[in-house]
């Protein structure tokens, strides 16, 4: 039996990488003859894509030397544990930078709330392609710069159904549902995350969803998973119960969309029961299942699971995380947080909402690597430190409506309804929650006139 030579190895070792199946691809990297950068890039990339931050830097320390591509994987890994500084270090450090390496640099700043910093790197990139405009795009989507953002995709040189999804989104999220119809309406095509995000904005109009559905798409299993989740995700569990009863035909997917609805819906014994049926699971499962018990504060059974579990994500840890703080653990939380090899703004925001200390959500703040100033803004105004919120919205690099309602629902919240008037004639757009923040408070007798 012939020798296997390098390449042999590193095409197997890539075949265990590609099917996620992490320990055995470790295994097989340490029980390989010799390793080249190929090899230690493919364990880097492995590694990153398990969140796992800690053997990616040792990977990374032991390589014999750097290419482009494992020099972009770390740079990757970083971003998506939101450090920017270490991701920013690596870049500058790269001795082959490529079109892969600003755009991995410009989506760390873009997807952590570095806006300004983000706009800058995007302007002094030497050359782009779409998945730079996409990044752009989505850092001001997903801040809630819609007006920014909306500006962005007017220049789009070119568009792909990325492009108009991202677009979508910030529309919806915004809540601007005209303007989200005419981007939808004017898609060269759409896709099932087009349709969940339009229909999204439908929440509590199930006649409308359900009209509008069947106008645009054609009834196939991906169409029919797609009703199930929008289903779901509004409240209406009886009636994606039923659908999913209809089903003659069952992928994945749908599975682990029922898995969810029950697992959104705290019905544990519905998640046990279906998560028993499935012809087959992965890491989307477990979690649903995870989070099904961390939602209902069953940290024992939480921490069983979690055990059990082959591999995590940033959802699992948070879902474990979430247990604690559900069942009024919070030093137990904190200690999980500390452990997390990788950590999300949902994993920040866990921690820091449930801190009640003043002084100490502002260390935990100081430390997030993206930071939102709405927070902490928020949380002073909270506690009746409404100077202390107008400093904070001062500093702030930029501001959205969401920011500006904020600070008018700190005033008015707090009794000091001719700033919160004289705030609202200053704001630089109103808007229908503008509006009725202020007429809240007016029309409840707390108007200071």
């Amino acid at each position: 039996m012939p020798e296997h030579d390098q390449f042999s190895w590193n095409a197997m070792l890539d075949v265990y990488s590609c099917n996620g199946n992490v320990e055995e691809a470790r295994e097989f990297f340490t029980a390989m003859p010799s390793r080249d950068v190929v090899s230690y890039t493919t364990l880097l990339s492995l590694n990153a894509e398990a969140g796992d931050i800690e053997s990616v830097e040792k990977t990374f320390v032991f390589m014999p030397e750097y290419n482009s591509a494992s020099m972009n994987a770390m740079t990757r890994v970083y971003a998506r544990s939101g450090h920017v500084d270490e991701a920013r270090k690596v870049f500058d450090e790269n001795q082959s930078i490529n079109l892969i390496s600003w755009n991995t640099l410009l989506t760390a700043y873009a997807q952590n709330g570095y806006t300004s910093e983000a706009e800058s790197i995007f302007k002094e990139m030497p050359k782009r392609n779409v998945v730079s405009w996409n990044a752009m795009l989505a850092g001001y989507a997903h801040f809630g710069y819609v007006k920014e953002a909306k500006l962005l995709f007017d220049d789009f040189p070119k568009r792909d159904l990325v492009t108009w999804n991202i677009m979508l989104s910030a529309f919806a999220q915004s809540g601007y549902l005209e303007e989200s119809k005419n981007v939808f309406d004017e898609m060269p095509q759409q896709d099932v995350v087009s349709l969940t995000t339009l229909l999204g904005l439908y929440a509590g109009r199930m006649h409308d969803v359900k009209t509008l559905f069947e106008k645009v798409v054609e009834w196939d299993l991906v169409s029919w998973t797609c009703m199930l989740i929008i289903l779901a995700e509004n409240g209406e569990l009886d009636e994606a119960k039923k659908l999913f009863d209809r089903l003659r035909e069952r992928d994945l997917v749908c599975w682990n969309a029922i898995l969810r609805a029950y697992s959104r819906h705290g019905q544990v014994l519905e998640v046990e029961k279906n998560v028993q049926q499935m012809p087959q699971r992965d890491l989307t499962s477990s979690n649903a299942v995870l989070a099904a018990y961390s939602q209902t504060g069953d940290f024992e059974q939480t921490e069983r699971m979690f055990g059990e579990m082959p591999q995590w994500d940033v959802l699992s840890w948070n879902s474990r995380m979430d247990a604690f703080v559900q069942g009024g653990h919070l030093k137990k939380s904190e200690e999980i947080f500390d452990l997390m090899p990788e950590k999300d703004q949902f994993s920040w925001n866990l921690i820091w909402i449930k801190l009640h200390d003043l002084e100490k959500a502002k260390h935990v703040f100081d430390s997030m690597p993206f930071r939102n100033g709405t927070m902490m803004l928020s949380a002073y105004a909270q506690d009746g430190h409404l100077d202390q919120s107008l400093v904070m919205l001062s500093v702030m690099p930029q501001r959205n409506a969401f920011t500006w309602n904020v600070m008018l629902g700190a005033y008015t919240q707090n009794g000091n309804m001719l700033a919160g008037e004289a705030l609202f004639e200053t704001l630089p757009e109103e808007n229908l929650v503008s509006w009725g923040v202020l007429a809240g408070y007016t029309n409840s007798g707390n108007h200071a006139r």
